[in-house]
């Protein structure tokens, strides 16, 4: 679950200054949002190949649903090649036991549940897409 931390900060290299790049580009804010998220998916299915890919998907698919609303609530900033930063600690707990919660749903009770994992991300990806949508003020 260290990974994890990684959705908090998803702007956190980036800066302030990163977000105001990324508001002045003509793309809406979820587009911005799945390309990030889309490395850090590849990167758990990865690390779980060899384990359980669904199982691992439910729960990167929740970390990054509860990250990126973090991440575009406010910018952390964080360091170069450190996985830790100095956010929330409740945000971080809340996380770690939602993606847990969605990890472990899928591994008892089947791959079927995988599908409430990705409604629970694309809401996510809604609502904070409009968030940095709404904050480039780009329609």
């Amino acid at each position: 679950m260290l990974m994890s931390t990684i959705t908090l900060t998803l702007f956190g290299v980036d800066g302030e200054s990163g977000m105001a790049r990324y508001c002045l580009w003509p793309l809406s804010g979820w587009r911005v949002l799945v390309a990030k998220g889309i490395a850090y998916l590849i990167l758990i299915l990865l690390v779980t190949l060899p384990l359980s890919p669904a199982s691992g998907l439910a729960g990167g698919l929740i970390a990054l649903a509860v990250g990126q609303f973090v991440s575009v609530k406010q910018v952390i900033p964080q360091s170069r090649w450190r996985f830790r930063t100095g956010g929330s600690f409740g945000y971080s707990v809340a996380q770690m036991l939602l993606a847990l919660l969605g990890l472990g749903v899928v591994t008892r009770l089947g791959g079927s549940w995988l599908a409430s994992c990705i409604a629970a991300y694309a809401v996510s990806l809604w609502l904070c897409g409009r968030r940095l949508t709404l904050r480039s003020g780009i329609e």
